[in-house]
């Protein structure tokens, strides 16, 4: 039996209107996607959040949906999910440290699964080359209808960039006044040139005006 946890507080569904607009929209791009992988240009604070909320979205269609955090980069306490002790996770099947459904949890929905990055100190690079990583792909595309798997930034690491390979679209994130229009294109062009499909490009935090 797979291991609960709770969306609760990371489950925005105040603004449920804007993750369906944006599942529907990666729906009418008539591509045959099944991993897709969460990136954003620069150091995101919104862009694991998005990720989850959109792959909740796709999870309401009755699909079988997995949201994977492979954002090795990111401290624990900037983590969606936050607990006393470490859970096991990605990281802990990439060292050899446990089998693939245990490091599942399941969510409120039942066709709708989480997991973790869980806990290592080997440097991620050497994590995600290893052989392990292509089991877990096995393992992924065999298990689920989508898997969205979120990772650290285009620029900050490679990391990006060897899991995308692995992917075959992509959703880039970029945060309003952080980047401009020249490190959006020679981001998606990055994406593009190692063969994965860029589904979308998610404006966040939009400052908008209102006129008194």
């Amino acid at each position: 039996m797979k291991k609960r946890i709770s969306t609760k507080n990371v489950i925005n569904t105040t603004v449920e209107d804007y993750y369906n607009t944006i599942r529907t929209n990666i729906i009418l791009k008539n591509k045959n996607f099944k991993t897709i992988v969460a990136t954003s240009i620069k150091q995101s604070n919104t862009k694991s959040k998005n990720a989850l909320n959109i792959a909740f979205s796709f999870a309401k269609l009755g699909i079988r949906v997995l949201y994977v955090d492979c954002d090795f980069r990111k401290l624990n306490k900037d983590r969606l999910f936050k607990f006393k002790e470490n859970l096991v996770g990605l990281r802990n099947f990439l060292e050899y440290k446990t089998d693939f459904y245990d490091i599942v949890f399941q969510t409120e929905l039942d066709n709708f699964d989480v997991i973790l990055a869980g806990d290592s100190t080997k440097n991620p690079l050497d994590l995600l080359q290893n052989d392990r990583i292509n089991l877990f792909f096995e393992y992924i595309n065999s298990e689920y209808d989508l898997v969205i798997i979120d990772v650290s930034d285009l620029n900050s690491s490679i990391d990006a960039s060897l899991i995308a390979r692995k992917c075959d679209s992509s959703i880039l994130f970029v945060e309003s006044g952080k980047s401009n229009k020249e490190e959006i294109l020679h981001s998606k062009s990055k994406l593009e040139n190692i063969g994965v499909d860029v589904l979308g490009i998610i404006l966040n935090q939009v400052q908008i005006k209102t006129k008194h």
